[in-house]
């Protein structure tokens, strides 16, 4: 349901870059070869942080969410009863 789609440029992305790093092992480091392929290898990698998305994963929604419950809980119960000092034990501590 929260599942993260993989994109298939994103794995065609991935796979160019694997294989430019496993050819880089074949040029000396001060070769223009080796200067080009770098230079490829920033500009994929930029390309390749576009695409990827920058949203919230849904592991911090449902910790997000379960405080929520939490403290509603606790503010409800409050309300009918008087609240002790375990029952705020359960609210985690933000700082």
């Amino acid at each position: 349901m929260f599942k993260k789609q993989i994109d298939s440029n994103e794995t065609g992305i991935k796979a160019v870059i694997d294989t430019l790093i496993s050819s880089l092992e074949s040029y000396p480091a001060d070769s223009p070869e080796y200067a080009a392929r770098v230079d490829q290898l920033t500009k994929l990698y930029d390309m390749k942080k576009k695409h990827s998305s920058n949203g919230v994963s849904a592991d911090t929604l449902a910790t997000i969410a379960a405080n929520l419950v939490g403290i509603v809980a606790v503010l409800h119960y409050e309300k009918v009863n008087v609240v002790t000092s375990k029952a705020l034990a359960f609210i985690p501590k933000l700082f």
